[in-house]
């Protein structure tokens, strides 16, 4: 799926949308295509939550809690 952002005057992608207290349904749209069209993987974390590490022992999947 390809992200289509149209950048108003003086936005860029170097700097995300700022929330100046006013408008939130406006922002809380800017905000989310500027992090979708820069990486989608963040954008699913942020909606999902973290992916959990795990490592399977025996057949049974458990977190992994460090480098091996």
């Amino acid at each position: 799926m390809e992200n289509q952002v149209i950048l108003g005057e003086g936005q860029s992608f170097q700097s995300p949308p700022l929330f100046e207290g006013k408008n939130y349904a406006y922002w809380k749209n800017m905000i989310t295509i500027f992090i979708q069209a820069f990486d989608e993987e963040i954008w699913n974390i942020i909606e999902e939550g973290p992916k959990e590490i795990t490592k399977e022992i025996d057949g049974v999947k458990q977190p992994n809690e460090g480098v091996d």
